[in-house]
């Protein structure tokens, strides 16, 4: 167990009894800022720090792009800004009567709860009007404070050390909107910020353009499989209407995308296997509530990278706090798939250190069977033919979902093994450049944050 010794007027004067807060490394850190004016980030707002709400528990629905507006939750809140890859709409009417959580460009927002608790983003130009969640602070700064610097400054081990001092303490971090009031921000010249502004926007252009070459390198892999085996789905042309009896029906979905099936491996019914021949689907279960004082590590949708398919981040909770969803046993060489908005690409295989981890009932474990590859089957189920089979038997839903049985029924391209293994090689040596490029840009953002903070503890001459 861990502990240390303070002064106990350190104690009575911050108010704060938790060992978290009160960690040497945090009373360095606030001895380092002495010498640097700064300021509340409440001081330095139009409006008192805020956060949204969710209009769910109103019994208000999401609704679709065309007849909403933009809803942002705290996972849209991403290192590289915001990220509407996957977007929610709210109705109007819901977004007038939130008006205390409405979101206007320039806005600071800050993830305040959950996986991504101290991202930070700021609100662009071309975003005229949205509202957010509670889980997300709305930061409205006075017109002489530059937004991309108190960004650039909550994104730095400076202001990431406070959000971690003020979060910790519990086994499911968050923040106060008082805490976040309190955060300390350097007093800077108009001049200075924008210096430090340009120096952090600067390198995300940089990280920017490596992510894209890296991510570019993944996304060729569908062309990589598909000319291996000389198919071409792609140039396969589907009728979209059919006919069947009203009996053959009955009892089954109406909807004209899951009726109509697959056809553009038609041509290629020899080259292509259905995923449930290839593999089992385990059913180890555990329930984390029966040990409540044991912690454990979850998987969750969020903790994977859709762009790679990689499991980047899991979370330890303890079991008595265990989410509800968190039963399934996996291990490794296993592969999960998200069975919720399932053409995003959730899909990621569980590595050798996460074995025995504990992932959501939102996810299909798959197994391969003996002999089979699992790095070409996650590829495989990577494809955009596979996404779109995913797609087609959800579509009609307002909550896009797929069933284990659509799982085995989907086809994917099954080469020969010699083939499979060319295929691998080669997935292999682009997943190890993009690696490379991915580290290189996150090596050009730290870069950027250091000088960042030398400039601000007065390290560099300005």
């Amino acid at each position: 167990m861990e502990s240390s010794v303070i002064n106990s007027s350190q104690v009575i004067a911050t108010s704060r009894w938790d060992y978290e807060y009160n960690q040497q490394s945090y009373v360095q850190f606030e001895q380092s800022l002495l010498g640097t004016e700064t300021s509340s980030l409440q001081d330095l707002c139009k409006y008192p720090i805020t956060k949204g709400e969710t209009p769910l528990w109103r019994g208000d629905k999401y609704v679709s792009e065309d007849e909403g507006v933009l809803f942002i939750r705290s996972e849209n809140i991403r290192e590289q800004g915001l990220d509407l890859s996957t977007k929610t709409f709210i109705t109007n009417v819901v977004h007038q009567r939130m008006s205390r959580s409405q979101v206007k460009p320039k806005d600071v927002l800050l993830a305040i709860v959950g996986a991504t608790i101290g991202q930070v983003a700021v609100v662009p130009s071309e975003i005229a009007e949205a509202n957010c969640n509670q889980a997300v602070a709305i930061i409205r700064l006075n017109d002489d404070i530059n937004p991309n610097y108190v960004q650039a400054i909550l994104r730095s081990s400076i202001g990431q050390t406070q959000i971690r001092r003020f979060s910790g303490g519990s086994a499911r971090p968050n923040l106060d909107l008082w805490e976040v009031r309190l955060l300390r921000i350097p007093l800077f010249s108009s001049e200075l910020q924008n210096r430090i502004a340009d120096t952090m926007q600067e390198a995300y252009v940089v990280r920017k353009k490596k992510l894209e070459d890296a991510y570019k390198l993944l996304a060729e892999i569908d062309a990589i499989i598909f000319s291996k085996l000389n198919i071409f789905p792609e140039n396969v042309k589907e009728e979209t209407r059919f006919v069947k009896s009203i009996s053959a029906l009955r009892g089954r979905r109406l909807d004209v995308a899951f009726n109509m099936g697959f056809h553009k491996f038609d041509p290629y019914k020899e080259q292509v296997k259905p995923i449930g021949e290839v593999v089992s689907f385990p059913k180890e279960t555990k329930d984390p509530t029966k040990d409540p004082n044991k912690s454990f590590r979850y998987i969750d949708i969020s903790s994977i990278n859709i762009e790679t398919g990689e499991i980047e981040a899991t979370q330890e909770i303890l079991g008595l706090e265990a989410p509800s969803r968190a039963r399934q046993v996996v291990h490794a060489s296993d592969i999960i798939i998200s069975t919720v908005r399932p053409t995003r690409g959730a899909t990621a295989i569980i590595p050798a250190e996460m074995d025995g981890y504990i992932c959501s009932t939102g996810f299909t474990i798959v197994r391969p069977q003996h002999g089979v590859s699992s790095e070409y089957l996650h590829a495989a189920l990577r494809l955009n033919s596979t996404r779109e089979q995913f797609g087609r038997r959800s579509a009609g839903s307002s909550y896009p979902a797929i069933l284990e049985k659509d799982v085995k029924v989907t086809l994917i391209p099954w080469p020969l093994k010699d083939i499979q293994e060319e295929i691998t090689n080669e997935i292999s040596s682009r997943k190890v450049e993009s690696r490379r490029l991915r580290i290189e840009a996150d090596n050009a953002l730290t870069e950027a944050k250091r000088q960042v903070e030398q400039i601000i503890l007065g390290r560099e001459l300005v």
